[in-house]
């Protein structure tokens, strides 16, 4: 993984702000993109160009996930071996359990954030999974 940005904390506020208001969408604004478009903002490369236009719908989602192995393998495979989450801090990608199963969110400090049907949803570090650093923290 590459370090992060110079500007990495404007770029990834500006994403933050940009989606408060946008609902989860399948393909465009799900966990996974979300988390995606987090760690492409903090260090400009996209860990899911290969995953973008693959699915539009529950169902394909799911499909992609059964073939990479769930959220976490693929978590794995784009930042590396996970850490506790509760070391997590601002930036980092962490798998959280939700009312709807697993859901991959982003590190703001002491809560996560994460797509939801009414826009960006909070949730606590606490309950947090699994954890991955996003770049080399600096």
């Amino acid at each position: 993984m590459t370090a992060r940005l110079e500007d990495w904390r404007t770029q990834f506020g500006a994403l933050v702000q940009s989606r408060a208001r946008t609902p989860f969408a399948w393909g465009r604004n799900d966990c996974a993109l979300w988390a995606a478009d987090c760690v492409w903002a903090i260090t400009g490369q996209d860990p899911a160009a290969d995953l973008r236009g693959a699915y539009s719908t529950e169902f394909g989602a799911a499909r992609v996930l059964l073939q990479r192995g769930g959220l976490a393998a693929i978590a794995t495979d784009a930042l590396g071996p996970p850490i506790a989450p509760l070391l997590a801090t601002v930036g980092d990608v962490v798998l959280v359990q939700t009312p709807q199963g697993e859901a991959l969110a982003v590190c703001n400090g002491d809560h996560l954030l994460g797509p939801t049907a009414n826009g960006m949803g909070g949730y606590s570090l606490a309950d947090g999974l699994q954890a991955w650093r996003v770049g080399h923290h600096g």
